[in-house]
């Protein structure tokens, strides 16, 4: 008897006032076999080698294993010291400190080469600056 009273979502449950998932839609789209059209792609230049870019610049910053930059940022002092290391350097970092320093504008005493862990560390808000800088030398 209660049935008759209340609402269907009510009678259904919690389940039946969700919205319904566009799953067919997303379905076709994906499991689609007819080709994409060239508008639908970008063109871009295929990135230089490890090799190509060693022999370059003497060094080489690898890329992470979800093929992201490995630049990060550390900080310090409760937020009010920023502190940006770059990881993953193989070759001569002392070169691409100078490289940074001409690359980004950093005064020479607020970048190092830390002597335990070898990462590349900058002080300051340089995250965003480093990243592009390292994306458009082809890294």
């Amino acid at each position: 008897m209660n049935s008759l009273i209340l609402p269907q979502s009510l009678r259904l449950g919690a389940a039946a006032l969700l919205p319904r998932p566009f799953l067919p839609t997303i379905q076709s789209a994906i499991l689609s076999t007819s080709p994409i059209s060239r508008s639908q792609t970008k063109a871009t230049k295929p990135l230089p080698t490890e090799e190509q870019l060693g022999s370059e610049l003497s060094y080489v910053v690898k890329r992470t294993v979800s093929q992201g930059l490995p630049v990060y940022r550390k900080w310090k002092a409760g937020h009010t010291r920023e502190i940006i290391l770059v990881k993953k350097v193989e070759g001569n970092r002392s070169r691409l400190v100078e490289d940074l320093i001409g690359g980004l504008g950093v005064a020479g005493d607020r970048i190092r080469v830390n002597p335990t862990t070898q990462h590349v560390e900058l002080q300051g808000e340089f995250f965003d600056k480093t990243k592009d800088w390292l994306l458009q030398k082809g890294f």
